[in-house]
């Protein structure tokens, strides 16, 4: 009787132990095994890394970071107007507890020469929450921080690590976290700098006789139709219906811009989800609110092809 052919495979004394061990899948090292499970890691690993062709997706080119700013937060980023290729970051964390023992702030001036260590460092008591280079003086950059100091640094300066004014010292200054400053041309006045903070002031900053501020406003909390109204006086007017109306309540002020060209109407975005148009000629009013969100507004940006 014709049977078909077999071919008959011998197993290796060797497959058999590792079949029988229930170990010799584990990563030991000196010892081999764990092939498989290797194996299978890249090929999990090459998945992941295959790029879908019909995506769209960004390939970061440089990435900026030393073992100095290793698990820092990033809490601002300015370009210079000049050299485009000189970047300030500043570090800090944003989650304030003065019971504990926080790090220091740190500014960090970045170029493409070494995405590996930053060109200069300057380092601050508090962290900082907000930095921007000077428009009309690219060498200097104010920067605010987390106990309401703001401070001015001279980059070109050999001794650019100390600032040529700041505010610790000076009474009146903000008493909170400093979310943004923003350097401002008066024209005939010079360049000013804008702030606002948590504390709900923003004042402006010149360096005419020393540090000098001006309290542009402090912000106030209007009654937004959108959200429940907490703050009323219960006031009733003939219907029974509650009588709405400006509080003498304060707010914290999160984000500032000027429209492209202005330096008297500036938009100010607060924690009570509300935006005002102001002016500083009108210190005590709003020109216009603007309500629709249902939580803080951490930023606003003017757009620039339009002005106020």
């Amino acid at each position: 009787m014709n049977y078909p052919p077999v071919d008959i495979v011998r197993k290796d004394a060797d497959d058999d132990e590792d079949a029988n061990d229930p170990n010799a899948n584990r990563m030991m090292p000196g010892f081999g095994g764990g092939d498989k499970k290797k194996k299978e890691e890249e090929k999990v690993e090459e998945l992941e890394n295959k790029e879908d062709d019909d995506s769209y997706h960004l390939i970061p080119l440089f990435k900026f970071k030393c073992d100095l700013t290793q698990g820092r937060q990033v809490s601002c980023i300015d370009i210079n107007s000049i050299n485009s290729e000189l970047i300030a970051v500043s570090y800090g964390e944003f989650d304030i507890d003065c019971t504990q023992n926080l790090q220091r702030g740190i500014l960090a001036f970045w170029t493409l020469k070494n995405p590996s260590f930053p060109e200069k460092i300057i380092y601050s008591e508090h962290s900082i929450t907000c930095c921007q280079f000077s428009k009309k003086s690219p060498h200097m950059i104010a920067v605010g921080d987390s106990h309401g100091n703001i401070a001015i640094y001279n980059i070109r300066s050999d001794d650019y690590s100390t600032p040529i004014a700041e505010s610790k010292d000076i009474d009146g200054k903000h008493t909170d976290i400093i979310w943004e400053l923003q350097w401002v041309d008066r024209d005939a006045k010079g360049e000013g700098l804008v702030t606002i903070s948590g504390d709900g002031r923003i004042i402006e900053w010149t360096m005419k006789k020393g540090l000098e501020f001006l309290e542009l406003t402090q912000l106030k909390r209007e009654t937004n139709p959108n959200q429940k109204d907490v703050y009323s006086t219960g006031a009733t007017e003939d219907k029974g219906e509650k009588k709405g109306g400006m509080t003498f309540i304060t707010t914290g002020g999160l984000s500032i811009d000027f429209p492209k060209g202005e330096s008297t109407i500036y938009y100010a975005a607060t924690e009570d989800c509300s935006i005002h148009k102001c002016s500083v000629s009108y210190p005590d009013q709003y020109l216009e609110n603007y309500y629709g969100h249902a939580g803080p507004i951490y930023r606003i940006r003017c757009n620039p092809f339009w002005n106020a």
